[in-house]
């Protein structure tokens, strides 16, 4: 595996789970995402994009929220949406915080 060899060279920790996370995400297993959003999130804070920041943003929030966890979700957006760098009026982020919203709001 990708990710196996990625760690034995001593690849940084990122590395090692962009294969895992695109894996996930192409077949979309859900939980297998939110395994590896975390990772990803903390090398995207420490300015090491492996993966687009809006990419992450947008499969980790949607993760979070398919795997029934609205609450983390809710901080994992709130915590990569400065990094992605995307402006809060944008589309996507509209529909995640309407998502968001509604995941989280009182039934």
């Amino acid at each position: 595996r990708m990710s196996a060899r990625a760690e034995a060279l001593g690849a940084p920790r990122g590395v090692a789970f962009v294969p895992r996370f695109v894996e996930a995400l192409t077949t979309r297993d859900w939980a297998a995402v939110v395994e590896t959003v975390d990772v990803l999130a903390e090398e995207a804070e420490a300015g090491q994009h492996f993966v687009s920041p809006e990419l992450l943003l947008d499969a980790g929030t949607t993760a979070l929220l398919i795997t029934g966890d609205p609450v983390g979700a809710r901080a994992f957006f709130s915590r990569l949406a400065p990094v992605a760098g995307r402006s809060p009026g944008d589309l996507r982020s509209r529909l995640l915080v309407a998502h968001l919203d509604r995941a989280l709001s009182p039934r």
